[in-house]
């Protein structure tokens, strides 16, 4: 598996999972409070989800029940003990849906914006950070006003938190959200030649 390009790892961790180097696969306290909002709204919603588990879920996509979420935290705590951080990373990024049928970030790569993982600018990065939680509903072509919403969000979050200076991030926001893809035939032949 290649290395994740850091603006992904940090634009992914920020939004999906902001303790994930610091939890065991699970994160006690996200938990207890999605359970107790589970239990007042009376529907079981994945809010405390951590990347972990949702490389557990990945394999599989049962029904949300109690009983499954379970089975998903044990397979999290097996998960983390098989595997480095890094490498979890890196199963759930190769693994995650970008819209349409594109999977993993390097195919997404390609096909959104023409380019090699690496070279993804921080609205980029934010970008497919925040696709894979819906990527039915705010895929480019259907829904780029949300879409570009989440991702300034976090953009903004990002900013906050010291990862993007201010010009970086007053300069992300101006970004466009791609409309269109690029088929697959034309990003591999322009990579190949870029590559030699």
């Amino acid at each position: 598996s290649m290395r994740v390009p850091d603006k992904l790892a940090q634009a992914v961790l920020m939004f999906e999972d902001q303790y994930f180097y610091s939890h065991f696969g699970v994160n006690p306290i996200s938990s207890i409070r999605a359970l107790t909002q589970n239990i007042s709204s009376g529907k079981i919603t994945s809010g405390s989800s951590t990347i972990t588990m949702q490389v557990a879920r990945m394999d599989k996509l049962h029904e949300r029940t109690y009983f499954n979420k379970l089975l998903e935290v044990l397979k999290a705590i097996k998960i983390e003990a098989q595997y480095s951080k890094k490498e979890i990373l890196s199963m759930y990024l190769n693994h995650a849906p970008y819209g349409g049928n594109i999977i993993g970030y390097q195919a997404a790569s390609l096909k959104y914006f023409l380019k090699n993982p690496d070279q993804l600018s921080w609205a980029e990065a934010a970008t497919f950070a925040v696709l894979p939680n819906a990527p039915a509903l705010i895929s480019p072509s259907k829904n780029p006003d949300l879409l570009l919403k989440k991702r300034n969000r976090l953009l903004k979050k990002l900013h906050e938190a010291g990862a993007l200076k201010k010009e970086t991030y007053e300069l992300a926001l101006l970004e466009e959200i791609p409309r269109t893809t690029y088929p697959f035939e034309q990003s591999a032949h322009h990579l190949t030649a870029r590559l030699r």
